[in-house]
């Protein structure tokens, strides 16, 4: 019997090993190539970001946050951002009800 897993059940394992190698001092792919590398995988898949306005770690002018920035710009992609006022790399404990609100409007949508 062969077992089938949905394609956002793969990718949210592959993210949880990322992050993990991210502890373990091993980086692994960077989201760049994590979206070209298995660009089957994510095309459609939905993706909203919530990113503090001063992220000093991932911030949004450098690599990572233009290249969200842009597939959120994108029409033709379902990825979609807001950036919270007054935040830092992680707005959920910056500003929880802003960064609560931008996920319930995102999860309404889908």
């Amino acid at each position: 019997m062969t077992m089938r897993f949905s394609p956002m059940y793969v990718l949210f394992n592959y993210l949880l090993r990322y992050n993990a190698e991210i502890y373990t001092n091993h980086p692994g792919l960077s989201p760049m190539q994590i979206h070209e590398k298995h660009a089957e995988r994510v095309a459609g898949l939905p993706i909203h970001l919530v990113w503090g306005d001063d992220d000093a770690v991932t911030p949004l002018d450098g690599g990572v946050g233009t290249f969200y920035s842009a597939l959120a710009k994108d029409e033709s992609t379902p990825v979609t951002m807001d950036v919270i006022g007054g935040t830092g790399h992680i707005p959920f404990d910056d500003n929880v009800g802003e960064s609560n609100q931008s996920m319930l409007r995102w999860l309404e949508t889908l």
